[in-house]
C-alpha cells in the first residue's frame, strides 16, 4: 500500500476514535446551551458526507505540505503561512459574517471553506438543496485536484529522492 493511503487510513481510523470521544461533550453541550437546530435526515447525511469530504480536503492539503520536505528542512514556516490562512478564510478565528466583502469572495474560490464552514451550514440548514449539490461538487473538485497534485509531487519527489540518496 503507498503511504498516502495508508496515512489516510490510519487517520481515518483515528477519527472514529476522536468521534466517539466528542460526542459525549456535544450530547453535554446541546443538554446545556439548548441550540435551536432541528436538521433533516438530508442534512445530517450530508453532514457527514460534507464532513467527510472536508476532511479528505484537509488531508490532501497537508499531505501535499508535507512532500515540501523533500526540497528543503524548513517547512514549517509554509505550514504555518496555510494554517493561518486557512484560519482566517475558513471563519474559525473571525466570523466571515463581519469579514469585508473581497475576504469572502477569496473564501469560496479557496478549499478551506469546503473543509470547515461548507459542512456547518448544511447542517443548520443555511444552503438550499441546490447549493448543497453544487458544494459538494466543489468539494469533489477539491479531492481530485488535491489527488492529482499530491501524485505530481510524489513522482517528483521519489524521483529527487532517489537520485539523491544513490
Amino acid at each position: 500500500m503507498d503511504p498516502y493511503h495508508r496515512n489516510l487510513a490510519q487517520m481515518t481510523g483515528s477519527k472514529i476514535v476522536w468521534i466517539a470521544v466528542w460526542v459525549p461533550v456535544a450530547v453535554f453541550l446541546g443538554v446545556l446551551f439548548r441550540p435551536d437546530l432541528s436538521p433533516s435526515p438530508f442534512q445530517v447525511v450530508t453532514f457527514f458526507v460534507a464532513a467527510w469530504a472536508g476532511y479528505v480536503i484537509r488531508f490532501n492539503i497537508l499531505w501535499a505540505l508535507g512532500l515540501v520536505g523533500f526540497w528543503t528542512t524548513r517547512a514549517q514556516a509554509l505550514v504555518e503561512v496555510v494554517i493561518a490562512t486557512e484560519l482566517l478564510l475558513l471563519g474559525r478565528l473571525v466570523p466571515m459574517a463581519v469579514m469585508p466583502e473581497w475576504v469572502q469572495t477569496v473564501s469560496v474560490w479557496m478549499p478551506f471553506k469546503w473543509t470547515f464552514q461548507f459542512p456547518i451550514e448544511v447542517l443548520i440548514g443555511q444552503v438550499g438543496s441546490a447549493e448543497v449539490w453544487q458544494g459538494l461538487g466543489i468539494q469533489l473538485v477539491w479531492i481530485v485536484a488535491g489527488d492529482g497534485a499530491i501524485l505530481l509531487v510524489w513522482r517528483r519527489a521519489l524521483a529527487k529522492f532517489t537520485a539523491v540518496r544513490t
